[in-house]
């Protein structure tokens, strides 16, 4: 919560602004504020309207006014009620009506647009803009125009003590009387806080010393039904005050009074517990900063209060029936003296810091030995600071008790060379050069990366170097410390300049001295492997475009998480935004950054864009070793998520075509991907986007470039995927391995493809065998796949590709026939036999597809006895073997043999397909006789099987159409004579 000092106008009052109804039935316009607060839980603006000009009376000493004070402290109260136990608390009328004199106040809350807008937002008065980030990063400011959202306007009665401060001045010369005259002003709180709305109720806090908050309901239910309304009558007769100074339970009382404090201390305590018992102790305990604080845990509101000995929970039952709200006590956590605390609302969780002594005798000085220049040793001294902060973390979880972690301590690191200390001549100075590296309120901060919560100090490891990282794991009860080393961040001149924010789930450091911004990735800092990149990313001032401010710019203020506010004039608001591009430069373009571009928040395929050009990089640069582990880095991420893997197995059947390297016509476009990626597949990279993205673009452009030493590496980083995927027992899609298989013929590497193929099948023997036996396996056979017959159909076109160019294949016979083996092998797991047969005669294996299909034939007899005709699918029918032995005979040098392929192909096709050797009669073209005008043709029926009817006979085969081979075959065919 940050305060912004009046008279700081934040707030647009253009006099063509709406006008805004308030509850008490009349339109107001609101004014300029007498005060604004920067709400960063709800991250909104709220101000605090000034006194109109109307109520800006002045009033005479003898008026009928109860006056103020300029800073209202509890001792106001306490005089208050001094003087009505005095007069034994009896109150006559004119008490009454000083007391119940009131004055309504205003305030409204102005929230951030949202993103709806389109990322354009206004400029004028307080607009709000976008700077990119990282320095001003090109500064670029993206004027629209749009104002901050008026969310919250409420009106309601205070008492005038609260309401307002009186300014005395002095009688003027002209004045006959001499009269005193009061100037009237707002009183401006320490702190106002709306609540969020829970059953149609919300709540404001108001904090006006450092021990008094005053809760006020400001919003209601609204029915719409006539007379329900007044339900809501005693809504808004009740305040409730809390003054730790006297009771930390709270006092109700109407708008209008101030509480009676009777005693100095109450008689009314929460379980029989009395004041002492709860650690606050009436004159010493007071707030800390900022320390009201909302949570909202479902259908139950709670107001904490962070006191410097105890941390304090009211609940506000805003179930209860209209009228009936009332605030309770709950809880209370007491802890040693606190200097400071951090709150981070969306986790609701609460981190008090109390400062401690630290264990000189055992922690004075640290001996190290190190090598000089010249290889001898030397011994250097170091000792820690005299203070940590120990640090207490609450959480108050939705639904479960508050939680509490272990304490844990920041600043211990903080080494001090001794030769630093001997500078200063004096014991005083030495003290002063201790004081100096003890961890200071403003080096922590509490902040929630991709759903935890972290506490960071910064300079943790002493001269105003490195980055302390506490993960706070409710859910484990436990605590993870990282430190990370970087280069200075503060120095004892430039302790407050460097700021803490969020942008995109990324921690970013700023110094305005240094003009410099780290950007720290703490899911890389946490991770185990060594192969990402875990540095903090140093982005240094580009300068600034003209008119558009830099986020170092002096005038501009840090508002947390990514907010920069100029206060001149009305104030002009920025948020900061993550331009990926100026950071991904700052970036060696040999680091594993992959996890950490694939965790930002922007449109996927803009993602995969980034990973592919620094794949491309590295590619051309032909760094294997790098893009190795890159690969690994992405297998072990894939690996994690069982949808991604489920889902990679329907969608990269679509790329099967592609991966055959045989038909393309030219590049794949990386950001128009064919499928749309789903959004559990968003922070990793599937094999879909792999194939598309990189191997395929990089593979087919190296075949059109001829570049073959390219079209190595990509063999080698496919294949290195596919190893890498079984080592994670992950099963590689069937487009993967018909990338691979093409690839690897390509490259003419018959041996690598060998093994892969001999590999493949000794591993689905296995896998099938284990599942006969009903035994567990983690892979899923290709059988399972839905890709699988696209796979087979991948192989037979990989063997088939003969043509001549750059677009050819190389792989010899023995290679030809593994791959139509493996393909064969894969259709027949699937129960496609007749597809494999299709695929066997297209490829010229005529035997084999008679031989599969008489098997299928003799199972199919055997298992129906016989007794049901066995049926050809498309491109198996009788007319396909037919053409098939046709131009297998083509290629015999003997009559004989061909005689002998015929007469297997009838005893075949009498069992494959006997409808084919049917009679039937049709009519065929008759010869042509020559006319003197015109050809005349005509028609005649024939009678002869189906067979003969779809296919000519190949006379040339066996010696013209007069020999007796030729009589006998048509004969047996059904060819009419």
């Amino acid at each position: 919560m940050a305060y912004l000092q009046p008279p700081l106008t934040i707030i647009n009052n253009k006099p063509e602004a709406s006008t805004v109804s308030y509850s008490i039935g009349r339109t107001h316009q609101f004014l300029p504020p007498a005060a604004t607060w920067f709400d960063e839980e709800h991250q909104h603006f709220v101000a605090l309207e000034a006194r109109s000009a109307n109520e800006a009376e002045h009033f005479s000493a003898g008026s009928s006014f109860v006056s103020g004070v300029g800073s209202l402290e509890s001792s106001f109260i306490s005089g208050i009620n001094n003087v009505r136990k005095a007069l034994g608390d009896d109150e006559d009328e004119d008490d009454e009506e000083d007391d119940a004199i009131s004055e309504v106040v205003r305030y409204q809350a102005f929230g951030i647009p949202d993103k709806g807008y389109n990322q354009q937002l206004s400029i004028r008065d307080f607009g709000v803009s976008e700077i990119s980030t990282i320095d001003a990063v090109t500064s670029k400011i993206q004027t629209g125009g749009n104002h901050l959202v008026t969310e919250i306007s409420v009106a309601f009665s205070l008492p005038k003590q609260l309401a307002n401060v009186e300014t005395r001045l002095d009688a003027n010369d002209d004045d006959t009387y001499g009269t005193e005259r009061i100037l009237l002003s707002r009183r401006i709180p320490t702190l106002a806080k709306f609540s969020p709305k829970v059953n149609g109720l919300r709540y404001l806090a108001l904090q006006y010393t450092p021990t008094m908050v005053r809760v006020i309901p400001v919003e209601r239910p609204s029915t719409g039904v006539k007379g329900v309304g007044e339900d809501y009558a005693k809504f808004d007769n009740k305040h409730w005050t809390i003054d730790l100074d006297h009771d930390t339970n709270p006092v109700s009382t109407s708008p209008d009074r101030l509480p009676h404090f009777r005693d100095s201390i109450s008689n009314r305590t929460l379980f029989a517990k009395s004041v002492s018992r709860d650690c606050v102790i009436p004159g010493d305990t007071t707030i800390i900063g900022g320390g009201v604080l909302w949570c909202n845990r479902g259908d139950s509101l709670e107001l904490i209060i962070v006191a410097s000995t105890a941390v304090i929970v009211y609940n506000l039952n805003t179930t209860r029936k209209p009228g009936a709200t009332q605030i309770t006590k709950t809880l209370v956590f007491p802890h040693v003296p606190a200097s400071s605390f951090y709150y981070e609302p969306i986790s609701r969780t609460l981190v008090i810091g109390s400062y401690k002594s630290n264990d000189t005798d055992k922690a004075e000085t640290l001996h190290r030995e190190i090598s000089d220049t010249s290889g001898s040793l030397q011994e250097t001294k170091y000792k820690f600071p005299r203070a940590i902060m120990e640090m207490k973390t609450l959480f108050f979880p939705l639904d479960a008790p508050v939680g509490i972690l272990p304490t844990f301590a920041v600043g211990t690191l903080r080494e001090i060379l001794v030769d630093q200390g001997k500078k200063n001549s004096s014991t005083e100075g030495s003290a002063d050069d201790d004081n100096m590296h003890v961890v200071l309120p403003t080096d922590i901060s509490v902040v929630n990366l991709y759903g935890s919560v972290y506490c960071v100090e910064v300079g943790s490891l002493g001269s105003g170097r490195g980055i302390g990282l506490t993960e706070l794991d409710m859910e484990r009860g436990a605590i993870r410390v990282r430190q990370h080393n970087t280069k200075m961040l503060k120095g004892p001149t430039a302790t407050s300049e460097s700021q803490i924010g969020l942008i995109d789930n990324l921690l970013f450091i700023f110094s305005k001295e240094e003009k410099s911004t780290l950007f720290i990735d703490v899911a890389d800092i946490f991770s185990d492997d060594k192969r990402v990149h875990r540095e903090s990313i140093d982005v240094g001032d580009s300068g600034q475009s003209k008119n558009n401010p830099s986020i170092y710019d002096e005038s501009l203020s840090f508002l947390a998480p990514s907010f920069f506010l100029n206060t001149n004039g009305q104030g002009l608001l920025y948020q900061a935004n993550l331009d990926m591009d100026h950071l991904l430069d700052y970036c060696p373009s040999t680091s594993c950054i992959i996890p950490m571009i694939l965790r930002r928040g922007e449109r996927k395929e803009k993602l995969i864009s980034h990973v592919v050009e620094r794949f491309s990089h590295l590619i051309e640069l032909r760094d294997t070793m790098n893009l190795r582990n890159w690969i690994g880095v992405i297998v072990d991420m894939y690996s994690k998520s069982s949808d991604a893997i489920e889902w990679d197995f329907d969608s990269t059947a679509c790329l099967v075509p592609k991966a055959t390297l045989a038909v393309f016509d030219e590049l794949p476009v990386v950001n128009d991907l064919p499928v749309k990626v789903p959004a559990f597949c968003s922070q990793i990279l599937t094999q879909f986007e792999l194939l598309h993205c990189i191997f395929l673009p990089q593979a087919i452009a190296a075949i059109n470039e001829g570049d073959a030493e390219k079209l190595r590496l990509i063999s080698s980083l496919s294949v290195h995927y596919l190893v890498e995927m079984e080592r994670k027992m992950v099963l590689p899609s069937v487009a993967l391995q018909s990338f691979i298989i093409a690839i690897l013929c390509r490259t003419e590497q018959d041996e690598v493809l060998s093994s892969f193929l001999s590999a493949r099948q000794t591993q689905w023997t296995i896998m099938r065998r284990r599942k006969h036996m009903n035994l567990p396996t983690v892979h899923r056979m290709y059988f399972d796949s839905p890709g699988a017959v696209s796979f087979a159909e991948a192989l037979f076109l990989i063997a088939s590709s003969h043509r001549s160019g750059k677009d050819s294949m190389y792989f010899n016979d023995h290679m030809r026939q593994k791959l139509i083996s493996h393909g064969t092998m894969i259709l027949l797991g699937c129960g496609y036999f007749t597809h494999a047969a299709k695929m066997l005669l297209e490829a010229g294996e005529y035997n084999i597809a008679i031989a599969i299909c008489s098997k299928a034939i003799a199972k199919r007899i055997r298992t129906n006895k016989g007794l049901e005709e066995v049926t050809c699918g498309e491109g198996t029918k009788a007319q396909d073997f037919f053409h098939a032995a046709v131009e297998r005979t083509r290629r015999m040098p003997r009559v004989a043999e061909r005689c002998k392929t015929f007469f297997q192909l009838f005893y075949f096709i009498r069992e494959w397909d006997p409808s084919s050797l049917s009679w039937e009669r049709r009519k065929v073209r008759a010869g042509a006789s020559q006319s003197n005008f015109r050809d005349e043709f005509g028609t005649q029926v024939v009678e002869q099987s189906v067979l003969a009817h779809e296919c000519s006979f190949p006379y040339q085969l066996f010696d013209g159409e007069d020999s007796p081979q030729c009589d006998k075959l048509r004969a047996m065919f059904g060819y009419a004579k």
